[in-house]
């Protein structure tokens, strides 16, 4: 900061360099994309497979569906417009629901294109999780979610990632 040198085209008016805007620009090219499973509990092959599985009942508060996927997809949509692709990630018996095909930013992951099939079927979201930088395609920068978290306001992606190392803020005001 010492070492700025005086911009003559300015005629020594308040000059202000806001970092954070700099780095909107930065953050501009960078794709970042939004990640997070998904289980539809009426789905009979899915219900199916988990009880020859698992064995007993299925605690329903764990794999509740509250019916807000797709106002979560349109949320996601109005809200992160600069989220690159949606990876939505479904168990290979799950049936994809009909909304998904008017949705251009949709990826559907089924659990064997990225979880070792030694590990599948898996009902565990720690192995879920696990394995995430294995799904193909998905941006070396991601939010992982679930369907039940909403972004209901605008938000950048300076949001979730901090582009500019430690610094969170830095303006430089010359007078």
């Amino acid at each position: 900061i010492n070492n700025i040198e005086w911009i003559p085209e300015y005629n020594r008016k308040d000059y202000e360099i806001n970092i954070i805007d700099f780095f909107d620009k930065y953050v501009d090219n960078i794709k970042i994309d939004y990640v997070f499973p998904y289980v539809n509990m009426t789905d009979k092959e899915w219900l199916e497979e988990y009880k020859n599985t698992i064995g007993g009942e299925i605690d329903l508060q764990r794999f509740r569906d509250p019916g807000t996927l797709e106002i979560l997809i349109n949320l996601i949509e109005k809200n992160l417009p600069w989220v690159n692709n949606i990876f939505v990630i479904l168990a290979d018996t799950t049936t994809i629901p009909n909304f998904f095909k008017e949705h251009k930013k949709i990826k559907v992951v089924r659990h064997s294109e990225f979880i070792p099939k030694k590990h599948l079927p898996t009902y565990n979201s720690g192995v879920i999780e696990s394995y995430l930088h294995m799904i193909p395609d998905l941006s070396e920068y991601f939010i992982y979610g679930n369907d039940d978290m909403y972004p209901l306001s605008p938000l950048k992606p300076n949001d979730f990632f901090n582009f500019i190392s430690d610094v969170v803020k830095l303006t430089i005001k010359m007078v």
